[in-house]
């Protein structure tokens, strides 16, 4: 709901790397996802929260300080910022139910954005040498991208009981925030990608 609206605005939110995260839970347990390199993780974006405590107080804390109304309607107000650095890593049940969050929001990127995903595998005895080379590529491609890049690798050893052998499987998953005919994905991502296709 929250990527809709804010799409609707021109804008997008840090979000997890699956559509049914819930944004609360991602957010203040860190939240990495695929606009991280531009976003920040999940915690940074969080920009203030709304939670009641044990003892029935309503809590409003933000980066400015913190304010607690009580039971009897009476609100103080402290600069102290403990519980909203607390809320952001720490998770957000462990102070109270949080019944409310601002979140920052980001521009849409020209040209949208792209998903990006790729596999490559073959068996450990006969492209070993492969894996080497698959492997050394992506560790020097994925350190020379930029911002608008966010991205996950899972190398994955694997036994195939059809070909009675071990096996290896690189998967990529990566988010860019811009249109293919960007200047960055072509220089980027396209000749990354023909190396091994």
């Amino acid at each position: 709901q929250m990527e809709a609206e804010a799409s609707t605005h021109g804008q997008f939110v840090a979000s997890g790397w699956a559509p049914t995260v819930g944004i609360a839970g991602w957010s203040f347990g860190g939240g990495h996802g695929p606009f991280g390199n531009f976003a920040g993780l999940g915690v940074d974006n969080v920009l203030s929260a709304e939670l009641v405590t044990a003892r029935g107080d309503i809590v409003v804390t933000n980066a400015s300080g913190t304010w607690v109304t009580d039971g009897s309607g009476h609100t103080t107000w402290s600069n102290d910022t403990t519980l909203f650095f607390a809320l952001r890593g720490g998770g957000g049940s462990t102070w109270g139910v949080v019944t409310s969050l601002t979140i920052r929001t980001h521009d849409n990127q020209p040209g949208g954005f792209m998903s990006i995903s790729t596999v490559w595998a073959g068996l450990l005895a006969t492209q070993f040498d492969t894996l080497e080379e698959v492997t050394d590529t992506y560790l020097a491609w994925s350190q020379s991208l930029g911002p608008k890049w966010s991205g996950l690798a899972w190398f994955t050893p694997t036994f195939n009981k059809t070909l009675g052998a071990a096996t290896w499987e690189v998967m990529l998953q990566y988010v860019y925030l811009g249109g293919e005919a960007d200047p960055e994905y072509q220089a980027t991502w396209v000749p990354f990608a023909a190396k091994f296709s």
